[in-house]
């Protein structure tokens, strides 16, 4: 549960942040296409301004050709010229080299301007397809950050009822306890130590462990047998020479020692000492769990410092 509220946290501490840049990016790459487009249209409206002028100079050159051709082809069907005749003849027909090869030059202008445009009006749809692009992606992030909101107030609220829970678990973890007084054995007064090979080491070679069982007058006399669980924070139990499985729970599990005794309706000290860590097992001094066990039930637990 704790895991899931730490990721909730955190990826809604990432992505807020990340989905607001990455809107004004977008923002930003919308302004810049947005005049972009504008330079464009402008462009293309002047180049078809140009398309039309150099349609109307190809128009008329057209027109003059035709005059020219049609002088040309009076004076051809004549039988005899004059001298004038001849030269009128000669000017009209290096005229018209002159302005085909205008014509030509009119007409390739005209081509490479619709070229041009064609190429233009492609930029500027493109441009404005991603224009609509870029809106849809900003949608969209608007939605992220409502989603992400949403998860915040979740990730809130999920804190608020996980340390409700704590507190309850504190709550039914102590009248458990009084239970088991009122109804069981139980263990108290734990304490214990370590003991270290060298005084720089920083591993422990031995262990003593004190408790006292209380007494309840509920609970029959003889001999009794106690299993106790000394366990790191990362849950590893502590084994020694004195470890036993036992069942608890119907299953069977490792103790870090197991303890006899006779119970006879008094108060019962029990003192372990020297136990050792079996054979490649390294332990580091510091806070452990010893949790006590009794025919079935868990009759006790403290935090050690060893």
């Amino acid at each position: 549960m704790k895991k899931i509220i730490l990721f909730l946290s955190l990826a809604a501490t990432l992505a807020l942040p990340s989905c607001k840049n990455r809107e004004k990016e977008l923002e930003k790459e919308v302004a810049a296409l947005k005049q972009q487009l504008t330079d464009c249209s402008n462009s293309e409206n002047q180049k078809d301004t140009l398309v039309v002028t150099q349609e109307g100079d190809l128009t008329k050159l057209s027109d003059t050709i035709d005059v020219k051709q049609k002088a040309i082809d009076v004076l051809k069907a004549k039988s005899k010229l004059t001298k004038e005749e001849k030269a009128k003849l000669k000017e009209l027909q290096e005229s018209m080299t002159d302005l085909s090869q205008k014509c030509r030059v009119a007409l390739s202008s005209v081509d490479t301007a619709k070229i041009k445009n064609e190429t233009t009006k492609a930029k500027i749809a493109n441009m404005q397809n991603l224009i609509n692009k870029y809106k849809d992606e900003k949608n969209a992030n608007t939605g992220k950050d409502k989603t992400l909101a949403s998860l915040s107030s979740e990730n809130t609220q999920l804190k608020a009822d996980l340390q409700f829970q704590q507190n309850e678990n504190k709550i039914i973890k102590k009248e458990l306890d009084e239970i088991r007084k009122e109804i069981y054995l139980s263990v108290s007064s734990v304490t214990g130590d370590a003991k270290k090979a060298l005084s720089f080491s920083r591993e422990f070679t031995s262990v003593n462990l004190k408790c006292k069982v209380n007494p309840n007058s509920k609970v029959s006399t003889g001999n009794k047998t106690m299993y106790v669980r000394l366990t790191e924070k990362s849950g590893r139990v502590v084994e020694t020479d004195k470890s036993a499985e036992f069942n608890f729970d119907h299953s069977y599990i490792q103790s870090t020692a197991k303890i006899e005794f006779n119970y006879q309706g008094n108060t019962v000290p029990i003192v372990l000492t020297n136990l050792l860590p079996k054979a490649k097992q390294v332990y580091k001094p510091g806070i452990y769990d010893a949790v006590f066990y009794l025919e079935g039930r868990i009759i006790g637990s403290q935090t050690v410092k060893l």
